[in-house]
């Protein structure tokens, strides 16, 4: 249920308000406005009165994606973020002015925490394995175990071939590859998924025929994946596959992975090549 409000109270309420009230004519002219509104736009009332709120968007509020944000750039350096909701009133219209900055500055500190969250997550959200940043991690790990100990070391990258699956829900063939791939490897093997539609597998004590025949086994095998049920995942995938050599440090290493992986792209699907 709602009351009468004597009309000086009503004044002293719009006038003390922390929210901008600017009243429009039928004309779309500023005839009213509550101090608030003076200290948002930055403006003086002898600069609101009369002025076409059109006019003042145009030359002052610079839009956003949202419709109803503008961007107010200060006189004295600095902008604020103003949200401005319309009220129709008989003929004329009210204009509410929200100072939005502090809520957006919050919202972008949120979003980089949640990307510094997601970096910091070893895990690939969608698969469960370890993301990219994590399995670099590990493979730097095992090169420098090589070096130190001479001990073999391979890895294979497999990419989904592109153009190879365009009928097939490419979520669900990727978390049903992840599953086939753990399938396959031992215990002591890495994998990861490292690109869109890509996995990396680091395999310790694994030579260059070892891979080559883990490589051949899987490709061969990928096309008939099950992917729900009785449906199989139609796809094709290219393979590089790079052993480690008395020398290599990460970086070579994948250098050839990935001339291996940009060979096998060029032969077509489905290919493995070795680097």
């Amino acid at each position: 249920m709602t009351g009468t409000l004597d009309a000086a109270i009503a004044t002293e309420l719009l006038r003390v308000a922390p929210c901008g009230v600017v009243v429009l004519s039928a004309e779309g002219r500023i005839e009213w406005h509550n101090p608030a509104a003076e200290r948002l736009l930055g403006l003086k009332s002898n600069e609101l009165l009369g002025r076409a709120l059109d006019d003042l968007q145009s030359r002052l509020m610079d839009p956003t994606a949202d419709d109803h944000l503008f961007r107010v750039n200060r006189a004295e350096g600095g902008a604020v973020y103003i949200e401005m909701a319309l009220q129709k009133l008989g003929t004329r219209v009210a204009a509410i002015l929200t100072d939005a900055t502090s809520l957006l500055q919050a919202q972008e500190e949120c979003q980089s925490l949640a990307s510094q969250l997601r970096e910091k997550d070893p895990a690939d959200p969608l698969t469960g394995m370890m993301n990219r940043r994590a399995l670099l991690q590990a493979f730097g790990s095992q090169v420098s175990r090589s070096r130190r100990y001479h001990n073999p070391l391979s890895v294979i990258a497999l990419e989904l071939a592109e153009g190879a699956h365009a009928s097939t829900d490419i979520d669900k063939a990727l978390v049903s590859i992840s599953q086939y791939l753990r399938d396959q490897l031992r215990w002591v093997d890495l994998i990861g998924r490292t690109g869109n539609e890509q996995f990396t597998l680091v395999l310790p004590e694994t030579g260059k025929e070892d891979a080559l025949k883990l490589a051949t086994k899987l490709e061969e095998r990928l096309n008939e994946l099950p992917l729900s049920g009785s449906e199989s995942v139609k796809i094709k995938a290219v393979m590089g596959v790079a052993a480690w050599n008395k020398g290599d440090d990460v970086s070579i290493l994948l250098k050839r992975l990935d001339q291996a992986l940009t060979a096998a792209r060029d032969r077509g699907a489905p290919a493995v090549e070795y680097r």
